[in-house]
């Protein structure tokens, strides 16, 4: 099988555009936070927000450890609306074995039914997908052989209309039909994803570890499934260890947000402009596209607020809202927020990502910047712009 290269990149990384295995990536947690209340999704900002679960190691690096009554809710992204393909593939070390859910978006109810991979009490995956109007293709595997305190890779496949595969550690296992309807495209459906317990039928979880996520929109070959439970970080790129790009470039963030309070982000208008030195934006930065999603998810909190920068901001920024004036360029004008609210000031790291440059490099703007709090909460709309109440 080969030696396993599990070293988690650091924070800060970012995909890397042009490698293989980044085509048709569409959502990637590397759960490398090691503490906080969330886990950044690379991709598309669907941070996974930590409900009761706890940071803790492993034999794989940092991991979010999750008893049968917690969970990571990645609330409902539209990633699998009308798939085809998907293939789901994460590492989790199991605590006890049970028949309980590993990974779901499902639910009591017909238009809740998207996906959902379990562990039986004989040690088999079940591997399980939706059309959300009550069809659903449900297989399991062989007995798998898990071992309490291993870490396991998991890679699931599923190609309209039917389920076809499971691998463990690389390795593809028999399937049994369990139940078998045609499954033409999955749903959006009305359930959040979930590891750990899945909450619309209260299902306990398994009581484990989960160490990273991540979902393709088409089918991995059995080589990449192989290649990414030998190398599963291969297709990230690690920040430098400096603020510039290789070739020399900086990037100076200017702009009316650097003054910015609680308030501004509610009323909206404030500017972030991003100026570089020694290197160009590529001409597709501001269209509909993972570059521009990357530099969204770029702009990130050091703190963990509920209603704060990377649960508000981060998810409501539109394409249009980010503009490439110039080579040099970007001018970000963020709308108004009327749901911010933070308890303390936030400090902002504008990370550009090497995706968005000509240069290939990723380059981390200077300086950071603060939104202070003002102490009575959220902020009326209608206050803010001079309206009575």
């Amino acid at each position: 099988m080969g030696k396993i290269y599990p070293n988690k990149p650091p924070l800060g990384s970012q995909i890397n555009w042009g490698h293989p295995l980044s085509k048709g990536i569409v959502g990637c947690w590397l759960m490398n936070e090691g503490g906080g209340l969330k886990t950044k999704d690379l991709i598309k900002n669907n941070n996974g927000a930590l409900t009761g679960a706890t940071w803790s190691s492993s034999l794989r690096g940092n991991s979010i450890n999750c008893d049968t009554a917690q969970y990571v809710d990645f609330g409902n992204p539209s990633i699998f609306s009308g798939l085809t393909q998907l293939s789901v593939t994460f590492t989790f070390q199991i605590n006890a074995l049970a028949n309980n859910r590993i990974l779901s978006k499902w639910g009591g109810s017909n238009t809740k039914q998207c996906l959902l991979v379990a562990l039986t009490d004989t040690d088999e995956i079940f591997w399980v997908v939706g059309s959300g109007e009550g069809q659903y293709q449900q297989w399991k595997t062989s007995t798998a052989n898990l071992v309490v305190g291993k870490p396991y890779t998991i890679t699931c496949t599923y190609l309209a209309p039917l389920i076809r595969s499971v691998y463990i550690n690389g390795v593809s296992y028999a399937l049994t039909s369990v139940v078998n309807n045609n499954v033409n495209s999955l749903p959006i459906g009305t359930t959040n994803l979930q590891y750990g317990k899945e909450t619309d039928e209260t299902a306990a979880g398994v009581n484990s570890k989960v160490i990273n996520l991540m979902f393709h929109n088409r089918v991995l070959s059995p080589s990449e499934i192989q290649s990414l439970y030998v190398s599963p970080y291969q297709f990230i790129s690690r920040p430098s260890s400096r603020v510039y790009s290789i070739g020399g470039g900086t990037a100076a963030l200017t702009g009316t947000v650097t003054t910015a309070t609680e308030a501004d982000i509610v009323t909206g208008g404030k500017t972030i402009i991003l100026t570089l030195t020694g290197d160009t934006w590529v001409a597709t930065v501001g269209e509909d596209n993972a570059i521009t999603d990357a530099l969204i998810a770029g702009l990130d909190s050091a703190q963990s607020e509920a209603n704060g920068w990377d649960a508000v901001v981060k998810t409501g920024l539109a394409y249009t809202d980010i503009v490439r004036t110039s080579d040099t360029v970007v001018t970000i004008t963020l709308p108004a927020f009327a749901t911010y609210d933070i308890t303390a000031t936030e400090t902002i790291t504008a990370t550009i990502p090497a995706s968005a440059l000509t240069g290939a490099a990723q380059i981390v703007a200077s300086p950071t910047f603060n939104v202070t709090a003002v102490s009575s909460g959220v902020v009326p709309l209608r206050c803010l712009m001079g309206v009575g109440i």
